[in-house]
């Protein structure tokens, strides 16, 4: 099982998993692997299904996780509670250099756009942010912007 092979493993770098209906089941046994993991830089899970409680996991790996630097999130619904707490990790984690978003409806409701910005005012890290297809619009972007000052 892949979970079992991540969480031993020492030389996979990169690892997608692109649109392969993991769920939030299988979204939290990789997290837990990735917990463990010492070698994992790049993870793609775009297109899974693993909504806001995959996501939950996978954020709490990544408070301990000290490898990964790029994650693909896109296409999840994510939701509000998935957003929420990436964000609240995103803003103390000094690895992730890179996050995709894209297609979440990050820009749906108001108060995901205040973690997002949140997170661009505390990590120094993130250096790519794609909030592609989210449904941001002109007041959404205000608020995001309120982050790149």
């Amino acid at each position: 099982m892949v979970s079992e092979v991540l969480e031993k493993n020492t030389t996979l770098i990169h690892l997608d998993l692109m649109g392969n209906n993991l769920g939030v089941e299988g979204a939290q046994v990789l997290a837990l692997c990735l917990g463990k993991n010492t070698a994992l830089a790049q993870l793609g899970l775009a297109n899974n299904n693993i909504s806001a409680r995959g996501t939950k996991a996978i954020s709490e790996a990544l408070e301990k996780n000290t490898t990964l630097t790029e994650l693909n999130l896109a296409a999840n619904e994510i939701g509000d509670a998935g957003t929420q707490e990436l964000s609240r990790v995103l803003r103390r984690n000094t690895t992730l250099t890179q996050l995709d978003l894209g297609y979440n409806q990050v820009g749906a409701v108001e108060a995901r756009l205040f973690a997002i910005s949140a997170v661009l005012v505390s990590n120094t890290t993130l250096i790519r942010l794609s909030l592609e297809m989210d449904q941001i619009d002109n007041d959404g972007m205000k608020i995001i912007s309120l982050g790149l000052e």
